[in-house]
Protein backbone atom coordinates (compact mmCIF):
# COMPACT_ATOMS: atom_id res chain seq x y z
CA UNK A 1 0.00 0.00 0.00
CA UNK A 2 1.51 3.72 -0.84
CA UNK A 3 1.93 6.09 1.76
CA UNK A 4 0.91 9.39 0.03
CA UNK A 5 -2.43 10.19 0.14
CA UNK A 6 -2.57 10.91 -3.92
CA UNK A 7 -1.14 7.76 -5.01
CA UNK A 8 -4.17 5.78 -2.99
CA UNK A 9 -7.11 8.07 -4.18
CA UNK A 10 -5.88 7.67 -8.29
CA UNK A 11 -5.78 4.08 -7.48
CA UNK A 12 -8.92 3.77 -6.37
CA UNK A 13 -10.59 6.19 -8.98
CA UNK A 14 -8.15 3.83 -11.52
CA UNK A 15 -10.12 0.89 -10.23
CA UNK A 16 -13.24 1.98 -10.52
CA UNK A 17 -12.76 3.16 -14.10
CA UNK A 18 -11.23 -0.30 -15.00
CA UNK A 19 -14.21 -1.88 -13.36
CA UNK A 20 -16.46 0.45 -15.19
CA UNK A 21 -14.99 -0.11 -18.53
CA UNK A 22 -15.05 -3.80 -18.10
CA UNK A 23 -18.89 -3.60 -17.12
CA UNK A 24 -19.42 -2.11 -20.18
CA UNK A 25 -17.50 -4.26 -22.48
CA UNK A 26 -19.21 -7.48 -20.90
CA UNK A 27 -22.95 -5.57 -21.99
CA UNK A 28 -21.95 -5.48 -25.52
CA UNK A 29 -23.91 -7.60 -28.22
CA UNK A 30 -20.54 -6.90 -30.45
CA UNK A 31 -17.75 -8.16 -28.19
CA UNK A 32 -20.71 -11.47 -27.24
CA UNK A 33 -20.70 -12.17 -30.52
CA UNK A 34 -16.94 -11.88 -31.64
CA UNK A 35 -16.52 -14.16 -28.46
CA UNK A 36 -18.80 -16.79 -29.32
CA UNK A 37 -17.47 -17.18 -32.98
CA UNK A 38 -14.28 -17.48 -31.98
CA UNK A 39 -15.09 -20.21 -29.70
CA UNK A 40 -16.89 -21.79 -32.29
CA UNK A 41 -13.66 -21.56 -34.46
CA UNK A 42 -11.23 -22.63 -32.17
CA UNK A 43 -13.42 -25.88 -31.52
CA UNK A 44 -14.24 -26.45 -35.35
CA UNK A 45 -10.23 -25.86 -36.30
CA UNK A 46 -8.69 -27.65 -33.32
CA UNK A 47 -6.73 -24.76 -32.63
CA UNK A 48 -4.81 -25.65 -29.47
CA UNK A 49 -5.83 -23.42 -26.13
CA UNK A 50 -4.54 -23.98 -22.88
CA UNK A 51 -7.31 -25.18 -20.22
CA UNK A 52 -7.37 -21.61 -18.63
CA UNK A 53 -7.82 -20.14 -21.65
CA UNK A 54 -10.39 -22.10 -22.23
CA UNK A 55 -12.32 -21.92 -19.66
CA UNK A 56 -11.89 -17.98 -19.35
CA UNK A 57 -13.50 -17.95 -23.02
CA UNK A 58 -16.01 -19.92 -21.50
CA UNK A 59 -16.63 -17.94 -18.26
CA UNK A 60 -16.54 -14.93 -20.56
CA UNK A 61 -19.33 -16.70 -22.85
CA UNK A 62 -21.33 -17.93 -19.69
CA UNK A 63 -21.30 -14.35 -18.42
CA UNK A 64 -23.05 -13.01 -21.37
CA UNK A 65 -25.26 -15.32 -21.17
CA UNK A 66 -26.47 -14.71 -17.69
CA UNK A 67 -26.48 -10.89 -18.84
CA UNK A 68 -29.30 -11.74 -20.98
CA UNK A 69 -27.33 -10.78 -24.40
CA UNK A 70 -27.91 -13.92 -25.94
CA UNK A 71 -31.64 -13.17 -25.79
CA UNK A 72 -31.30 -9.94 -26.68
CA UNK A 73 -29.19 -11.28 -30.07
CA UNK A 74 -32.45 -13.43 -30.81
CA UNK A 75 -34.95 -11.19 -30.45
CA UNK A 76 -33.07 -8.48 -32.48
CA UNK A 77 -32.68 -11.10 -35.14
CA UNK A 78 -36.89 -11.72 -35.08
CA UNK A 79 -38.44 -8.88 -34.14
CA UNK A 80 -35.58 -6.22 -34.52
CA UNK A 81 -34.50 -3.84 -32.28
CA UNK A 82 -37.26 -3.16 -29.54
CA UNK A 83 -37.35 -0.80 -27.20
CA UNK A 84 -40.30 -1.18 -24.99
CA UNK A 85 -40.11 -4.18 -23.21
CA UNK A 86 -42.41 -6.66 -24.57
CA UNK A 87 -43.84 -9.77 -21.94
CA UNK A 88 -42.12 -12.13 -24.89
CA UNK A 89 -38.75 -10.44 -24.03
CA UNK A 90 -38.96 -10.94 -20.88
CA UNK A 91 -39.82 -14.15 -20.92
CA UNK A 92 -36.75 -15.21 -23.22
CA UNK A 93 -34.62 -13.14 -20.86
CA UNK A 94 -35.73 -14.96 -18.12
CA UNK A 95 -35.31 -18.28 -20.01
CA UNK A 96 -31.49 -17.57 -20.67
Amino acid sequence: MAESEEVRSACVRLSGLISEAFVKLEMRKDVYEKLVQYEKEVTKNKHYLTRELRRCLSHLILKGRRNGISSRILVDKLFGSIDVVSPFHVMLQALS
